[in-house]
């Protein structure tokens, strides 16, 4: 995977000044759910989802729809690594994969997937887990499409 796709500039989440952009790309994912349109994503409290502790360390990004854009985000991702005594060597996951309903379907997804694995690959980490549900159609559908599973292993809820 590359880092970056034409058109979609990937940035890492920086707080406390990204808290605005990070929380309306999640009501904005969220949206469908509550207009019964879907069933999207509703974290309840967002600073623990970014909350870095011993031994769990928690990296975001947001994507934005081209370089020089100053307006909204349009996705994000979080990448937990989780490290020391007793987990054996790094591990690393994707925590949230959310993208604004208007610009599905377009890379961003692919975009912050490749941030992610490139900043694991970085520290050592040469495999991501990732979990959705299987009501999530389309976001299972996107992670089989990208999946390069180990020893037969398949994409589990």
């Amino acid at each position: 995977m590359t880092a970056a796709r034409a058109g979609i500039d990937v940035r890492p989440v920086d707080f406390p000044g990204d808290t605005g952009s990070v929380a309306a790309v999640v009501a904005s994912c969220a949206e469908p759910a509550r207009t019964g349109a879907g069933d999207g994503p509703a974290p309840t409290n967002l600073s623990t989802e970014f909350a870095s502790t011993h031994g769990r360390a928690v990296h975001g990004w947001l994507a934005w729809p081209d370089v020089e854009s100053r307006g909204e985000a349009i996705g994000l991702i979080t990448l937990v690594v989780v490290v020391g005594a007793g987990v054996g060597p790094p591990r690393a996951s994707i925590g949230w994969l959310l993208v604004v309903p208007a610009y599905r379907r377009r890379g961003v997804a692919t975009a912050l997937v490749a941030r992610a694995a490139d900043h694991a690959r970085s520290l050592g980490i040469d495999r991501l887990a990732a979990d959705t549900l299987s009501k999530w159609s389309a976001a299972a559908g996107f992670w089989r499409s990208i999946a390069a599973p180990a020893s037969g292993q398949t994409p589990t809820d």
